[in-house]
């Protein structure tokens, strides 16, 4: 017998394959019943339920890998198995079985189960904590809605936990704006101790910090300097993760996401991007590719940190327009910048910093005056029109500095 074990998160998956055999399926540690999801690739079984034997070829296995139950498989076989924390189910059916049950037919989303489970333990790359993070809240909720499914009317709502659960997301979705908001007032307003509200959030694969975070990323979206990402994406589906804060991470996107994702797409110039690895975009397009992402974020409030870097002056303007034209409609729009024509030309209210202190604060033509800039850089300085585009900006030349 051979066996891969990766920890994702709460949940273990497994490949495994052997030759005949007979084995005991275990809870991860006492006193921790789990769920095994289990695909099998090949191979006739048979499990013990009891006292009797029942013979199998069903593709699909879900049984309490808590409960003492044992599988005998009379030929070589191949499986992938999904070990979840039962508890980390709950929220998703809380009237979970404890029967085993074989599924001989696998639906459409099963198979895309299957094959994510696959890869994830296959690969061979190191898995960062958030990543790790991710994919095994995807696993718990690939696998909840597929026991949601395939229980029907075996599942109601209403435990203990995930009242306490819907509690502190409608504290959290009411209060989120307020910066002292934290896990501990979350807990103080459910009446329950901040301990327990953790363990009801990480049993389902998040945290009571993290829901506070997402809940603040449908208001504020912020594009780095560097913006980059590890993961293996596409554009698109880079653009698509700006709404991971209003859609499930794991559910296909409904037909608004998708125009959204489109309408970012579009709005930077890269729709002829949207199927390129982001691997392989120049530096100019990656920056586009993150702010594409934020637009798909639907934010009220849009933060960015030199965004016109490593953008010629086509992209440049392109998006200067996009964020004046953005503002005009009521989003709010904070920008980095260090080209004061830029500043001049797009801005209607700016803060200057020198060292990190504020050294002025005001409308833009009181705040970018020639006097300001020549004090500030020791140029003399001159503030000019566009012709092209009648826009503010600045002429320079050498100061007696």
């Amino acid at each position: 017998m051979s066996a891969k074990v990766r920890a994702f998160g709460p949940v273990l998956v497994i490949e495994a394959s052997g030759s005949g055999s007979e084995f005991e399926r275990r809870p991860i540690q006492p006193g921790l019943p789990t769920i095994d999801v289990i695909f099998v690739g090949s191979g006739e079984f048979a499990y013990l339920e009891g006292g009797t034997w029942r013979a199998s070829r069903g593709p699909l296995m879900i049984a309490p890998s808590g409960l003492p139950h044992r599988v005998r498989f009379t030929s070589a076989w191949q499986f992938l198995v999904a070990r979840i924390p039962r508890e980390a189910l709950l929220p998703y059916v809380p009237g979970l079985t404890d029967s085993v049950g074989i599924y001989e037919e696998l639906t459409i989303p099963e198979r895309a189960m299957e094959a994510f489970l696959a890869q994830s333990v296959r690969s061979v790359d190191e898995v960062s904590a958030s990543d790790g993070f991710t994919v095994g809240r995807m696993v718990l909720e690939m696998a909840g809605t597929m026991l949601r499914s395939r229980q029907g009317d075996a599942w109601q709502l209403g435990t203990p936990q995930a009242v306490w659960r819907d509690q502190a997301c409608s504290i959290i979705a009411a209060e989120h704006a307020d910066p002292g908001l934290d896990p501990a007032r979350v807990a103080d307003g459910v009446g329950i101790s901040l301990r327990h509200l953790q363990t009801l959030f990480a049993d389902s694969g998040s945290s009571v910090a993290g829901e506070i975070r997402r809940e603040r990323a449908r208001i504020v979206a912020f594009v780095e300097q560097e913006a980059h990402t590890d993961l293996a994406l596409s554009v698109r589906d880079t653009v698509a993760l700006g709404r991971i804060p209003h859609d499930s991470l794991w559910r296909a996107p409904d037909a608004h996401s998708e125009a959204l994702v489109d309408d970012a797409l579009e709005s930077l110039g890269i729709a002829n991007l949207a199927e390129r690895h982001i691997g392989t975009l120049s530096g100019g397009e990656r920056q586009r590719v993150f702010v594409a992402q934020a637009l798909a974020q639907q934010p009220s409030m849009l933060l960015l940190d030199e965004p016109t870097n490593h953008l010629d002056v086509a992209a440049q303007l392109h998006l200067l327009e996009l964020l004046a034209h953005l503002a005009a409609t009521g989003l709010t729009v904070v920008t980095a910048l260090h080209d004061l024509s830029h500043a001049a030309a797009y801005s209607q209210h700016l803060v200057a910093l020198r060292d990190g202190r504020m050294i002025a604060e005001g409308a833009s033509d009181d705040v970018l005056t020639p006097e300001f800039v020549e004090g500030l850089y020791g140029v003399r300085a001159a503030r000019t029109r566009n012709p092209i585009t009648g826009r503010a900006g600045f002429a320079f030349g050498p100061g007696g500095v």
